[in-house]
């Protein structure tokens, strides 16, 4: 294939982006990833509880997790999790 330039040693994804026309093929995304929605709560419940599993989902500060339970649902907690992250463990 002719290219300008001089490009045929770039990748399709770059040629597609510097040609401004799509990509032959596209490449399906090598890892999926997951993210954390709370669609509902107990607001009556045990606060402490629902800090502390904000915190172990947040792996933040206590008060950004303290944060999250003024929080409406449904919202997202965390996105862009591995599927080991995602699932809870008891």
């Amino acid at each position: 294939m002719d290219t300008p330039r001089g490009s045929s040693w770039l990748d399709t994804e770059t040629k597609a982006v510097l040609q401004q026309v799509p990509p032959q093929k596209l490449a399906p995304a090598i890892t999926e990833t997951f993210s954390v929605v709370v669609l509902s709560f107990d607001s009556h419940g045990d606060h402490t509880r629902h800090v502390r599993a904000f915190d172990r989902v947040l792996r933040t500060s206590f008060t950004d997790a303290e944060l999250q339970t003024r929080r409406k649902p449904p919202f997202v907690v965390k996105r862009e999790l591995t599927a080991a992250d995602a699932i809870p463990l008891n």
